[in-house]
């Protein structure tokens, strides 16, 4: 496949040099760059704010790790120079009205530098062009057409009215989650490839741009294999393709925007000072109508929290496993108690602790024994754990992944196969964006990846809160609503479709905290044949 990619630079962010190099180091692919001629930004007088904010939030959250996902994170604004990949380029105007207009064009093949590169363009047009550049005016994509089969891949962020620099629009006007996308266009009409949505940080740019940037630079390899499939009528007449400058906000606007940001950074920095969030956990015997949510809440000492529950009925008895985690030493634990017939609780006891954190067991029998799969993030492993005694003695069975981030894995055991559900990124991109879905005829077996994966991306539903279970003879996945907040509400999905080749799932009921006084948040739910167990979040003084 021939790729071209336009690029203004070559000195690039490290998202789009990682875009490019994973197209490089594809053997299947011909590569091939144009850098446009191309004024970037000029530091006008009337944007000069704009400017000194950027540099001022780079400095002050890229030397932090208080918002970092994954222990590897880059930094996907440090630019890099392209040129390491010794690849010749070519050069043109940014005004270009046709393919002729080009000075040169140079390949990843040696073989064609010595040949006249407008022959090189006629003889060798492009499958598709991806477009790494600045945002221009929408005739620029009508320009370059006519060197592309399949069009123009380029980038879009928030919605067509967004014409300031990217995620300026949801800070300023607190909306909670932003919208990401790849386009297709054929210089007048556009498709949108691939979409996701994540939450929204209110007080930093440079944290908006860095874990979205790096989920993007996965999009395109996502869907290059669909894209080689499109056939030439895949656009819509009904979708003009509007794209137009990125605006720099002028001083007076970029007042209004820092004055939000340093009011939201002092409302938090007030909160952090008296108040800190505490998990706790709540539940209530099962009714025939779920709607009924009437929970007993079960608190945590002072100076820990509980999270993440999970119930399992044995001989007549729930136990509910859980995080236990001390504020003051922020590494979770594996603990349990158990629940009687009259919502009596037992003392909790530690079952399962390690040298790093541990959360969300999700425990299940299989072939009359019981199994648990907890939350190791810290550890880059999906870890699967056997009961020696249950409930109180685990011993690790079969590392399942290794060299991963993943979080809340959920399992499934659904027309004779094992269905996998876990939230993973790569690089520094958000853990609650993306889900991805793996199969097995084996329990211990080797894990395939489901074609579609990630099976959702989107972070009001993506993140798992639960085991799947039947419901009205539909199968349900609780899910988290994290857009708002992290783990801010419940969802339930209707799954719709599950096998090796395809899934889809229905949002069909979503459940905000507020049904307990005074809950912030609440992202876990799980039953037995007695009671539904879930978790909650409240602000406890420091």
């Amino acid at each position: 496949m021939k790729i071209a990619f336009l690029i203004d630079s070559f000195i690039l962010p490290q998202w789009k040099y990682k875009i490019i190099e994973d197209f490089y180091n594809n053997e299947s692919t011909e590569l091939q760059l144009i850098k446009i001629k191309a004024n970037n930004f000029i530091q006008k007088l009337s944007g000069i704010l704009y400017y000194l904010y950027e540099a001022l939030d780079y400095l002050v959250f890229s030397k932090t790790n208080k918002f970092k996902e994954t222990q590897s994170e880059k930094d996907a604004l440090k630019k890099i120079n392209i040129k390491s990949l010794n690849i010749r380029h070519c050069e043109c105007s940014e005004a270009i009205h046709s393919p002729d207009n080009l000075e040169w064009i140079a390949s990843s093949h040696p073989q064609d530098a010595s040949r006249n590169d407008q022959q090189i363009i006629s003889e060798n047009k492009f499958d598709l062009i991806i477009d790494l550049t600045k945002t221009f005016k929408k005739d620029f994509y009508s320009n370059f057409n006519a060197m592309s089969k399949k069009g123009i891949c380029f980038f879009e962020f928030g919605d067509e009215s967004n014409l300031y620099p990217p995620f300026f629009k949801e800070i300023y006007f607190n909306i909670p989650s932003i919208n990401v996308s790849l386009s297709l266009t054929d210089g007048k009409y556009k498709k949108t490839l691939y979409k996701s949505c994540s939450a929204a940080n209110n007080i930093s740019l440079y944290l908006n741009n860095n874990k979205n940037l790096w989920k993007m630079s996965e999009f395109i390899n996502r869907i290059i294999d669909d894209i080689n499939n499109y056939p030439a009528s895949v656009f819509n007449p009904e979708d003009e393709c509007l794209r137009y400058d990125i605006k720099i906000p002028p001083n007076s606007l970029m007042i209004k925007f820092i004055s939000k940001i340093l009011k939201n950074l002092i409302k938090t920095k007030i909160s952090g000072s008296k108040f800190k969030n505490q998990w706790f956990l709540a539940y209530r015997k099962i009714q025939e109508n779920m709607d009924k949510l009437n929970y007993e809440i079960i608190s945590p000492p002072e100076d820990k929290f509980f999270a993440d529950p999970f119930i399992i009925n044995e001989n007549g008895k729930s136990y509910i496993f859980f995080e236990e985690c001390c504020f003051s030493d922020p590494k979770g634990v594996i603990s349990y108690f158990e629940i009687n017939e009259n919502g009596e609780i037992s003392p909790p006891k530690t079952v399962l602790e390690k040298d790093h954190h541990l959360s969300y067991p999700f425990v299940f029998k299989y072939e009359n024994k019981y199994y648990m799969i907890p939350e190791t993030l810290a550890n880059k492993t999906i870890e699967l754990y056997e009961a020696i005694k249950f409930p109180e003695e685990w011993q690790l069975n079969k590392i399942l992944f290794n060299n991963v981030h993943a979080v809340d894995t959920s399992l499934l055991f659904h027309n004779d196969k094992f269905w996998l559900f876990t939230n993973m990124s790569a690089n520094g991109s958000s853990l609650s964006d993306e889900l991805f879905l793996f199969y097995s005829d084996s329990l211990f077996g080797e894990w395939k990846s489901h074609p579609k994966n990630p099976i959702i991306s989107n972070t009001k539903t993506a993140r798992s809160a639960g085991k799947l279970f039947f419901y009205e003879n539909k199968l349900i996945r609780p899910s988290q609503e994290n857009s708002v907040r992290y783990g801010y509400a419940l969802n339930f999905n209707s799954v719709d479709i599950l096998n090796e080749d395809e899934y889809k799932e229905t949002l069909i009921k979503n459940i905000p905290p507020h049904f307990i006084k005074d809950n912030l948040a609440v992202h876990t739910f799980n039953s037995d044949n007695t009671y539904n167990i879930i978790d909650g979040m409240r602000l406890i003084e420091k």
